[in-house]
């Protein structure tokens, strides 16, 4: 019987350790060519206040012998802090909440095993991507950890580096004072290191060994200028980094070579609106840029020395892989909560048809 959890139950079960663990496994059957993905999309509407957003993404890993569709229906709108202009994901449901699922499939005999509350997972997720990138490029002995944000996804982009190399320090930058310095306090608290608010991004990103951004800016929060010999850069959309930024780097290593995510507009949606809501992105490929496919392939062979400056995410979006990495995050979540006896469940006759369309 398909097992339903909620979101504190799902957060008791899922460590970083396990998605880290679940996204390689998600990347190696890519590499594989046995996991499959089908890009992310999303579907505008018009509101009062913005647009509505429908998003969707899918991926199956047959090694886990699981196929999985995330859907989340969003409110957005678009909002400016002095220079800086953002997308806002405004909750609208009952309790200032939000709407998201994941629903978990077998393969086997293509019965819903699980449904899942979202945005944990994909927290966790969107940090251990940016985890395993690191685990394969950035130095061994990185130690100092540079972050430009300090909202929701921040924080996972530290626990995804602590689980991969030794971190000893943390640099946090976010423009609001009062933000970062709760970030780091609460960060420092739950992780044993030390997190330390700073006062712009260049200070943050001086002497690092890996830089992280993790923002919801439309402008470029980290700047080519600010980079330095031997440093690993990751982030979580490209419109965060300055287009420089891949310029400068020694090695630029995509998460994978798939058709980009999809954005669908009526016409009645005004123009000036489009640019802000979709997850703008640049084309910046170079001659020779490889993805951690090719890594984990062994076709190429990643940092060779420990002054060149790498980037993982490259100038494109990751919408072409979310799905295959949330499949695999769900099945390590089902799975451990099999274990444990944690979740109920429902009748699969509630969704089975005698016919079929």
């Amino acid at each position: 019987m398909p097992l339903l959890l909620a979101s504190a139950e799902v957060e008791g079960l899922l460590t970083m350790e396990m998605t880290i663990q679940a996204c390689e496994e998600a990347f190696r059957g890519l590499a594989r060519g046995e996991a499959v993905n089908r890009p992310r999309t999303h579907t505008f509407l018009p509101t009062a206040e913005g647009a509505y957003l429908f998003k969707s993404m899918e991926g199956g890993v047959p090694s886990l012998g699981v196929y999985a569709m995330r859907l989340s229906s969003d409110h957005l709108t678009v909002e400016s802090a002095g220079e800086v202009v953002r997308r806002v994901k405004r909750p609208t449901l009952p309790g200032n909440r939000y709407l998201g699922l994941i629903l978990l499939f077998a393969i086997g005999d293509g019965s819903l095993i699980a449904i899942l509350p979202d945005s944990y997972i994909a927290r966790m997720r969107t940090g251990a991507k940016n985890g395993v990138g690191a685990k394969f490029l950035a130095r061994a002995n990185s130690r100092v950890l540079g972050l430009i944000g300090a909202g929701w996804q921040a924080g996972a982009q530290i626990l995804a580096h602590l689980a991969v190399r030794p971190i000893e320090e943390v640099r946090v930058y976010s423009p609001t004072q009062e933000r970062r310095e709760k970030f780091a306090q609460e960060m420092t608290e739950k992780t044993g290191v030390t997190v330390r608010a700073v006062e712009s991004g260049a200070e943050a990103v001086s002497g690092a060994d890996i830089v992280a951004v993790a923002t919801n800016s439309q402008e470029p929060a980290l700047r080519a200028e600010w980079l330095e010999p031997g440093m690993h850069v990751s982030h979580i959309q490209s419109r965060e980094m300055d287009p420089a930024v891949f310029e400068r780097a020694d090695l630029v290593v995509r998460r994978a070579r798939t058709t980009s995510s999809m954005d669908f507009f009526p016409p009645a949606l005004p123009d000036s609106h489009k640019a802000f809501l979709i997850k703008r992105h640049f084309s910046a490929d170079r001659e020779g840029e490889h993805d951690l496919l090719d890594i984990l392939r062994g076709d190429f062979p990643g940092r060779t020395t420990d002054r060149q400056i790498t980037v993982f995410g490259g100038s494109d979006e990751d919408g072409s892989i979310q799905g295959v990495l949330l499949a695999a995050t769900a099945e390590a979540v089902y799975r451990r909560a099999i274990e444990k006896k944690i979740g109920r469940e429902i009748p699969l006759e509630w969704f089975l048809e005698e016919t079929s369309p």
